[in-house]
């Protein structure tokens, strides 16, 4: 993809564009080469990858973490490491300023208007879109409704877990169904 500086809006190769909040969630465990071109679109200069999470970093991150670090979140596989200050925003690749986060709490922070912050006793403090605190006690699936543009997991997942004998029923009665169409 290829992102507007100026604007951190993008575009895939095939001419589709990104919102920024979408650029931002992509970039955000991704190697990024940036490409400085000219009015014209010819590259003048390319610089390194920056700020993704070396692996003794990430290694680190997981055995502190252990998991979604969203309140209520069990889901401790296919995590990804998520800056707490956005690197866009200046934001260190330093484990103090990373946390764990699933992947649908990850887009909630970059898409839907959830945010995340260190309190002033450098606890996580998570927030839905009109700004109040999310606590861990709090049902989690109540601050999602106000958000049903978020599609359900496209797997079986049951307290945060993928459900996996539920997937490979699906993936039977699918390969069935299929087969019987044949």
């Amino acid at each position: 993809m290829t992102v507007d500086a100026a604007t951190a809006t993008g575009q895939t190769l095939g001419g589709e564009g990104l919102d920024r909040d979408v650029v931002r969630r992509l970039c955000c465990d991704a190697g990024v080469v940036p490409i400085v071109v000219d009015g014209q679109g010819t590259p003048m200069d390319v610089g390194r990858k920056r700020r993704t999470i070396p692996t003794r970093l990430r290694k680190a991150l997981l055995a502190r973490d252990r998991g979604c670090q969203f309140p209520g979140c069990t889901n401790h596989r296919w995590v990804d490491g998520h800056h707490i200050q956005h690197w866009l925003d200046q934001g260190e690749t330093l484990l103090d300023n990373l946390v764990l986060l699933c992947r649908r709490h990850h887009r909630c922070l970059h898409e839907l208007g959830f945010g995340l912050a260190r309190g002033g006793d450098g606890a996580l403090v998570f927030t839905d879109p009109q700004g109040r605190t999310i606590h861990a006690s709090m049902r989690i699936d109540s601050a999602m409704d106000a958000h049903a543009e978020l599609p359900p997991a496209p797997w079986p997942v049951t307290e945060g877990e993928v459900d996996y004998d539920a997937c490979i029923d699906v993936l039977l009665q699918t390969h069935h169904a299929v087969s019987a169409h044949a």
